[in-house]
C-alpha cells in the first residue's frame, strides 16, 4: 500500500473516531484541560540555551563583541564594557580561538565567489563532456565583433516576411 493510501486511511480512521466521540458525548459539557504547569522548566531550558549561545559567541566571535560594545559608548557603563571586551578579545586572539570564525568566514567568502563551473563535488568530467565543453561556442563581447564594411552597409536589404511562407516546388529547367 502506498504512503498516500496509508495516510488517507489513517485520516479517515481519525475522522470517524472523532465523529464517534462527538456522538457519544452529545449533551455533556466538557471542561477545558488544565493549563500546563511546566513553564518554569521551559524557562530554565531557554535561559540555559541563551547563556550557552552567548558564551559560544563571546568566545569564538570576540571581535563582534568588541564592535557591539563600542556602540554602547554613550551608556554609563559603556567605557568599562569596551575595555573589558577588548581585553577579552586580546585573550581569545592569544589562545587562537578566533581563528575558527576567521576560517569559517574565509570559507564562506570563497563559496560566495565560486561559480557553478568551480563546483565539481569531487567528480571529474568524462571525455565526452570535455569534448562538448571544448566544442561549445564561446560568447564574444559585442566590442570585439568586426564592424560591417561599407559595401555591406550599402547593399540593398531584402525584406523578409514576418510569418510562414508557402513555397511552390519548381522543376529544374532543361
Amino acid at each position: 500500500m502506498s504512503f498516500a493510501l496509508q495516510y488517507r486511511k489513517k485520516l479517515q480512521d481519525q475522522q470517524s473516531e472523532a465523529q464517534a466521540v462527538k456522538k457519544a458525548n452529545e449533551g455533556f459539557v466538557s471542561m477545558p484541560a488544565e493549563p500546563s504547569t511546566d513553564t518554569s522548566n521551559n524557562r530554565r531550558r531557554v535561559l540555559l540555551a541563551l547563556v550557552l549561545a552567548g558564551g559560544i559567541l563571546a568566545t569564538f566571535n570576540s571581535g563582534g563583541l568588541v564592535s557591539y560594545t563600542q556602540e554602547l559608548a554613550d551608556n554609563p557603563v559603556g567605557p568599562r564594557l569596551i575595555i573589558a571586551s577588548e581585553k577579552w578579545h586580546e585573550l581569545m586572539q592569544e589562545k587562537q580561538v578566533t581563528r575558527v570564525v576567521d576560517h569559517i568566514r574565509g570559507s564562506l567568502a570563497k563559496a560566495r565567489e565560486a561559480s557553478w563551473q568551480d563546483l565539481t563535488f569531487g567528480l571529474e568530467l568524462t571525455t565526452a563532456e570535455k569534448k562538448i565543453e571544448r566544442e561549445s561556442p564561446r560568447v564574444v563581447p559585442a566590442k570585439l565583433l568586426d564592424t560591417p564594411k561599407r559595401e555591406e552597409l550599402n547593399k540593398p536589404k531584402i525584406a523578409k516576411p514576418a510569418g510562414p511562407v508557402m513555397r511552390a516546388s519548381v522543376d529544374k529547367l532543361p
